[in-house]
């Protein structure tokens, strides 16, 4: 049996905390009685875990809406505020344990610019710049949680990194990062297409679908843009262009997720 074949990931991802800075402005905007929900969802849409805990909680039976909703900002707005203040709670408590473990360096910044850069192709791939930017947010969940595993050996493996990366996460856990995402956000209840992004963005991508069309194409922008590649390997622009058939030019991509990094950077402050 692989070393990751008896991990529950649903549980382990449940250790995720959020950011500090993610809980300090969510608990600002608690304190304020003006706030509106479209201020919840500004700040909950850039942070993967709390995205993730909101999306689980409205694809939830108890919601009669498993697998339907794939945006955070729609998340919240389904949720409402009460929800999202219990949520926020929940996901910063980790925060107050000595030494908790915010997981690799370099996800939190790659996973935004990810979803950004994703956001940017949503119209040609006809899906929602929200859905798009979400599952870019998310894509290495996986990474976060092989790390929560096993910090030093994880740590090992990133060392190793570039175009054998899953080889050697494999290796080292019994699965890869993509694997292990995709079984947390599916146990979820995330929409299937949600659950494919994550699990398929490292495939070939001829008949992929359109969600994990733009991940790929987001992390590609991403390495040429601003050269984070969170230790993988990644493509040229180019030619995942041309894999995902679209009709777009490279240098029209990178000129829309420069602008959509500044954009987010500006409400990220110094966390980017």
């Amino acid at each position: 049996m692989g070393k990751g074949a008896s991990v529950d990931w649903d549980e382990l991802a449940r250790r995720l905390p959020i950011r500090p800075s993610t809980a300090t402005r969510l608990f600002e905007l608690i304190d304020d009685p003006d706030a509106s929900l479209s201020q919840f969802a500004e700040i909950v849409e850039i942070d993967p875990v709390l995205s993730a805990r909101v999306l689980r909680m409205a694809n939830s039976a108890a919601y009669g809406t498993r697998g339907g909703v794939a945006s955070a900002t729609r998340a919240v707005m389904m949720l409402g505020s009460s929800a999202v203040q219990a949520i926020t709670a929940a996901a910063a408590f980790p925060l107050l344990s000595d030494g908790v473990d915010l997981g690799p360096d370099s996800f939190w910044p790659h996973a935004m610019e990810v979803g950004a850069a994703a956001s940017t192709v949503a119209a040609e791939l006809e899906v929602g710049a929200g859905e798009a930017f979400t599952a870019g947010l998310l894509h290495d969940i996986g990474a976060v949680l092989l790390h929560l595993r096993d910090p030093a050996l994880y740590a090992t493996v990133v060392r190793r990194g570039g175009e054998r990366l899953l080889e050697h996460e494999r290796s080292a856990f019994g699965t890869d990062h993509p694997e292990a995402g995709a079984a947390a956000v599916a146990k979820w209840g995330f929409p299937k297409s949600l659950v494919e992004a994550v699990r398929d963005h490292h495939l070939p991508l001829v008949g992929a679908g359109k969600l994990t069309k733009a991940v790929a194409i987001g992390e590609a922008a991403v390495a040429e843009a601003v050269g984070l590649s969170c230790h993988e390997d990644s493509r040229p622009l180019e030619e995942v262009i041309d894999e995902c058939r679209l009709w777009v030019k490279p240098a029209q991509v990178l000129r829309a997720t420069r602008k959509s990094f500044a954009r987010f950077s500006t409400r990220l402050g110094a966390d980017i």
